[in-house]
């Protein structure tokens, strides 16, 4: 397949742009989908395997830090596909890892269920008996456990609703006993289910429809449990080793490795079965990439700054080290923008307060109140709010997690995970609590969330670390005769001045 546009500069709906430039003044990455600076050999080995979607199926391991682009390359992707060159017949299928589906094999069926059912149900009728025959692999070696199944397909495949519900029972959405008596054949066991997938796949590739799925965040299951990281990786290998039969589609899967533990040393047999197909997404660094992502961010933009002034601009920052793209998105647009504000570590040092934060911060570790962290952080902000303030009309309510400001008809909403359907379903309650009142979000670097919210307005996102936030509540609480006024300052910095 011809692909060779792939990685070119995409341009942004209109109706996306004022959000777009609201994420980049917030120095917000993941929703930045129309481009994708630097990191070239990683674009090579996935423009190899895509050219092959319509041929042999592939599959990657993108491994990145928090903040390096993993999200912003799939949804890339994913607009590159389904929005601007939909005439592939490509469909990229973005979903989040389901901490409660940690079998990939049952995830890739329920996604074909939920997304493509139309498309599967279509392919089949269009059909003949001996290329669905094909599709099963001919029922040799472990396919002939589908032989009934398929036979069963084939013979009610003209009727609409025989067909959507032998579909169900092959994704599993039907699965007991009593669901396969209707048709009278064996009940699919979830092992099984390895060879269903091959077989739906084969029918979408038959009927010209390709899927890349693009799975984010799998580090979510290795936080729930690493027993069941484990057994998605087994699952993993399980359909790597089933990728002869599979005659096209692409797998990509994404992973922030915040707990520092290895592959091999989780689940040893994966790791040997994809080290070759494992990708690194790197940090944008050198000249000619930040020079390249300042041209693109000032086009999305439209800075006033002349190219004498971008070019000084590129060079101080291009001269110095970054952990990570969120950073170098953030430092770029400060200077595109000419929004300075006082950074509040060096407002720390200036008042000499350094020292006594660590210690204050180091206090409240070894006392564990960083510990369910989302409860205790509201009693130090009430701590705070009672001595810097004496308007009665500011509320905490820490069951919403949420500072209500009913003057100025201002909520403030702290998030402590980055589990992106709590969140989304928190501020659309809060929507429906308080229609008239403006949402002020503080979110922690791995949480990804942005303006670009359907339904939802958002006046401001702050990214902050809800421990250092609570260490200075209790250290103005503590030092407020001493140094209130300097904490303060630091606060108001901290807080882009909204606390």
């Amino acid at each position: 397949m011809d692909i060779s546009n792939l990685w070119e500069k995409l341009e942004p709906k209109p109706c996306n742009l004022e959000a777009i430039r609201l994420d980049l003044k917030a120095g917000l990455v993941p929703n930045l989908p129309y481009f994708v600076i630097g990191n070239e050999e990683l674009k090579k080995k996935l423009s190899d395997n895509i050219s092959a979607i319509d041929s042999q199926f592939s599959f990657s391991y993108i491994v990145a830090n928090y903040g390096n682009g993993k999200t912003n390359i799939l949804r890339y992707l994913e607009y590159f596909f389904n929005e601007v060159f939909k005439e592939r017949n490509v469909k990229v299928a973005y979903w989040r890892a389901d901490v409660d589906k940690y079998d990939l094999i049952i995830f890739l069926l329920y996604i074909i269920q939920v997304q493509f059912n139309e498309s599967l149900r279509n392919a089949l009728i269009q059909m003949s008996s001996e290329e669905i025959d094909k599709a099963a692999f001919s029922y040799k070696d472990s396919f002939v456990s589908l032989k009934e199944y398929v036979s069963e397909i084939k013979s009610h495949k003209e009727s609409s609703d025989d067909l959507n519900y032998l579909i169900e029972l092959g994704t599993g959405r039907k699965y007991t006993k009593g669901a396969f008596q209707k048709y009278s054949i064996p009940q699919l066991s979830d092992y099984n289910r390895r060879e269903v997938l091959v077989f739906f796949l084969n029918v979408l590739a038959v009927s010209g429809n390709y899927i890349i799925f693009a799975i984010d965040e799998l580090e979510k299951i290795h936080e729930k449990s690493k027993a069941r990281f484990s057994s998605f990786l087994t699952s993993y290998r399980e359909l790597i080793d089933l990728k002869g039969a599979i005659k096209g589609h692409c797998l990509l899967t994404a992973a922030t490795d915040a707990s520092g533990s290895t592959l091999a040393s989780i689940n040893p047999a994966f790791e040997r079965r994809i080290s070759s197909f494992k990708l690194s997404l790197e940090v944008i660094n050198g000249k000619a990439n930040i020079s390249l992502l300042a041209s693109y961010l000032k086009d999305l933009i439209g800075s006033g700054k002349t190219s004498d002034q971008t070019d000084k601009i590129v060079n101080t920052i291009s001269s110095k080290s970054f952990s990570n793209n969120n950073t170098i998105l953030e430092k770029l647009c400060s200077e595109l923008f000419e929004e300075h504000s006082s950074d509040w570590n060096d407002l720390l040092e200036s008042y000499s307060l350094q020292e006594k934060f660590l210690e204050e911060k180091d206090k409240l570790s070894a006392n564990s109140a960083f510990e369910g962290i989302y409860t205790k952080f509201f009693d130090s902000l009430n701590r705070y709010i009672k001595v810097y303030t004496v308007n009665d009309n500011i509320y905490i309510k820490a069951s919403e997690r949420i500072l209500l400001k009913h003057d100025e008809k201002e909520i403030i909403l702290f998030m402590f995970s980055d589990d992106y359907v709590a969140n989304i379903n928190r501020l659309n309650n809060l929507t429906l609590i308080y229609p008239d009142y403006q949402i002020r979000v503080f979110r922690p670097l791995s949480t990804d969330m942005s303006f670009e919210l359907k339904g939802i307005k958002i006046k401001e996102i702050v990214t902050y670390e809800p421990e250092d936030l609570m260490t200075l509540f209790d250290l103005y609480y503590d030092y407020y005769a001493e140094y209130g006024e300097e904490i303060e300052k630091i606060i108001h910095a901290y807080s882009k001045n909204i606390l």
